[in-house]
């Protein structure tokens, strides 16, 4: 589960819970682990104060059917699968990415990617208002001043933020990295790409939001090998990391043995 500016993104198995980013080093900070043909979803929590205006893409691809999500503050909302129209129908599901399917299909540095982009609703106060009153029987000009005691929430047609593309560039801190990718020939064996699962029809409704602020992305990696194993279980949170030097379960997310002090990210739960 990532947490950033107020707005939460999860990974669900196919029985709804919630599964947990690996530990260890470089790009397995925010990798999260599935099987190969596990169905899952994109969960995403609203914490702020105002609402969520979300787009989400795999493996480079949007997965709304050019729509976006609006998730009021407070609330979650649990992304089963590709949207059409204002229904998802089809539930996300997990590939190994062959060498059949590079040839078939291409290849894509974000073949993997779950990238999430949000950006919350503004809440714009009315400006002050001054104006001059003449008063005729001292002949003199006083200026007063007005201010409004509630907010209001001026509307207009701002469609929700798009997201960068990761195989131009990535956005960091603010500033923005170019990059120059080289497509792979050979696929790495634990690559994922998602592919249509089973049917769903999860309905959704249109509505309308207003002025939007800045665009945050969160994103997460998924794969299907462990070293050269295959994820035969998900790892969620309440997964324990078992020490193959001495046996010690330790919670979610240690990276040491809290006994013996080996690295348990190179020995996950299988």
């Amino acid at each position: 589960m990532t947490f950033q500016e107020r707005f939460v993104v999860a990974i669900k198995d196919g029985q709804g819970r919630v599964l947990r980013e690996v530990p260890g080093a470089g790009d397995k900070r925010d990798t999260v682990l599935l099987p190969f043909g596990a169905e899952y979803s994109v969960f995403l929590k609203n914490l702020g104060t105002t609402r969520a205006v979300v787009v989400v893409k795999i493996d480079g691809k949007d997965t709304l059917d050019g729509n976006s999500l609006v998730i009021d503050p407070g609330t979650d909302f649990d992304l089963q699968g590709f949207m059409e129209k204002d229904t998802v129908r089809y539930r996300f599901k997990t590939a190994q990415k062959t060498k059949e399917v590079v040839e078939h299909r291409g290849d894509s540095v974000e073949d993997g990617l779950v990238q999430v982009t949000f950006a919350f609703e503004e809440l714009i106060l009315a400006p002050k208002i001054t104006y001059r009153s003449a008063l005729p029987v001292h002949r003199r000009v006083v200026t007063e001043t007005w201010e409004e005691s509630d907010c209001r929430l001026y509307s207009n047609d701002t469609e929700a933020p798009g997201v960068q593309e990761y195989s131009l560039c990535c956005a960091a801190g603010g500033d923005t990295v170019n990059a120059n990718f080289v497509s792979q020939v050979q696929p790495l064996q634990d690559e994922v790409v998602t592919v249509a699962g089973s049917e769903v029809h999860q309905q959704l409704n249109r509505t309308t939001v207003g002025v939007l602020g800045q665009r945050h992305t969160i994103v997460l990696k998924l794969r299907g090998l462990v070293g050269e194993s295959p994820v035969s279980a998900a790892v969620t949170t309440r997964t324990k990391t078992t020490c193959p030097v001495c046996g010690t379960k330790s919670k979610s997310g240690v990276n040491f043995c809290p006994k013996c002090g080996n690295n348990l990210s190179a020995s996950l739960p299988r």
